[in-house]
């Protein structure tokens, strides 16, 4: 073996970097190389990527490494052979050297026993996407409209007031790009087949149907910070409140924004229910929030008219608490779960404290500092009637219950075991059909 030191050269040949080998010192291991070399972005800053030598041998397993933030990086111990070079990162598509885009198209590389190969690679550059967005009923610019392109980095950017969106960083190809309204004002639009080369912009415009939405922002009422939150709806002229089904309208935790839409025409009223633990749930009134639904604001949203709620402050969360019964016999009854609101079991329910341990006990915690009803639940399998407190009927007829901050209220309940309604569906020939059948207090 040659005892005069090897160094591998980078000679630029029509701007690739193309490696170059002289003699060196043996590497630590026989029959072993070392490869080393530097990754820079398509600007000519370092890159840090994962880089993986795929042998030409299928017998033999691929080495995978990392640059480095100065994106060097030098793979040691590598048997001697050859290889095909590829880098990649969250924002390029892969690449192989020497700025080849496909593994068929990538250069050779030379591993030689005792030598250094140098292999220096910059990324390609990427492209990017300007889209104008306007309303489709009034032509007019939509602000804060934003843009999503379907490749597997997603990139995605928002406009200002004149609804241009520049979305950078775009993968050469033919995607679908996504557009929306980051208010909910207006149906989310894809567009196909766009297709983007390297190094040049490309332009589409998209108008974008009008729909209902709602905007509100959750804040702490004596800070002003920003609160984490579920904001659930309910019908003014429903059946109470789907819970079991999970969220669909989160606070941005970061400012407190909900957007309820797009979405169709419709009339609603406001639950905020805040999920650190600390902030207690209500109501949304005109001058702030309830216990009761029946005091809460009713919301109507139409098309093409964006509904701005502003602020709605929540404070220190209470809760309540209590044993529930037989009313006949004094017992406790398990499986039983509270709600503070009229409860919609199409979707399931919840779980956990606030449904009755083997003692009896439940607590409702996360509640405003406002009077509530409790709606005292049970599957039909635990034979149990729904009821309210004050061991009533219905919301109306139920007991408030008065929470202070940091503070539990107590709330008992005695339940009767359920009564049945039975029946048959059919068809009008007569003819049996499957259905679901809801009972609700008249």
């Amino acid at each position: 073996m040659a005892s005069a030191l090897i160094r591998r050269l980078a000679v630029l040949v029509a701007g690739l970097a193309v490696a170059a080998t002289v003699p060196m010192a043996p590497a630590a291991a026989e029959g072993t190389g070392t490869v080393q070399g530097r990754i820079t972005d398509e600007r000519g800053a370092p890159s840090s990527s994962q880089i993986t030598l795929s042998p030409v041998d299928p017998a033999s397993d691929s080495i995978y490494s990392y640059s480095g933030d100065d994106g060097l990086f030098t793979i040691a111990d590598v048997p001697a052979g050859q290889y095909r070079f590829s880098i990649n990162d969250n924002v390029h598509p892969p690449q192989w050297a020497y700025g080849a885009e496909s593994f068929d198209a990538a250069a050779l590389i030379d591993v030689v026993e005792g030598q250094v190969t140098t292999v220096n690679e910059q990324y390609l550059p990427l492209t990017e996407l300007v889209v104008t967005v306007t309303d489709a009923a009034t032509g007019q610019p939509v602000a804060g409209a934003c843009a999503t392109v379907t490749t597997p980095t997603s990139p995605h950017a928002c406009a200002g007031a004149g609804g241009v969106v520049t979305v950078a960083d775009v993968w050469p190809g033919t995607w679908s790009v996504a557009v929306s309204d980051r208010d909910g004002a207006h149906w989310t639009s894809t567009v196909d087949g766009v297709g983007f080369e390297r190094g040049v912009t490309t332009r589409i415009s998209v108008a974008l149907d009008p729909a209902a939405s709602i905007t509100a922002t959750v804040r702490d009422a004596t800070t002003g910070q920003p609160v984490f939150a579920c904001v659930r709806t309910a019908d003014p002229e429903g059946h109470g409140i789907l819970a079991g089904g999970g969220c669909f309208n989160y606070t941005d935790e970061a400012t407190g924004k909900v957007v309820l839409g797009p979405m169709e025409a419709t009339t609603v009223q406001l639950f905020v229910e805040p999920l650190d633990g600390s902030h207690g749930a209500l109501w949304v009134t005109r001058d702030g929030g309830t216990g009761d639904q029946r005091k809460a604001r009713v919301v109507t949203a139409t098309v093409g008219q964006p509904v701005r709620l502003g602020r709605i402050e929540v404070g220190p969360a209470g809760s309540i608490s209590g044993t529930v019964r037989d009313r006949a016999t004094g017992e406790p009854v398990a499986n039983v779960c509270a709600y503070p609101y009229a409860f919609d079991p199409r979707l399931g329910g919840l779980f956990g404290a606030r449904c009755s341990n083997s003692a009896g006990r439940y607590t409702i915690s996360g509640l405003g500092p406002y009077a509530w009803p409790v709606l005292y639940t049970s599957a039909p399998i635990y034979g149990r009637a729904w009821q309210w407190s004050g061991n009533v009927a219905d919301r109306f007829s139920a007991r408030m219950v008065p929470v202070t901050p940091g503070g539990t209220a107590t709330q008992d309940a005695r339940v009767v075991p359920g009564g049945t309604v039975s029946g048959s569906v059919v068809y009008r020939s007569g003819t049996p059909v499957f259905a679901t059948v809801n009972a609700y207090n008249a």
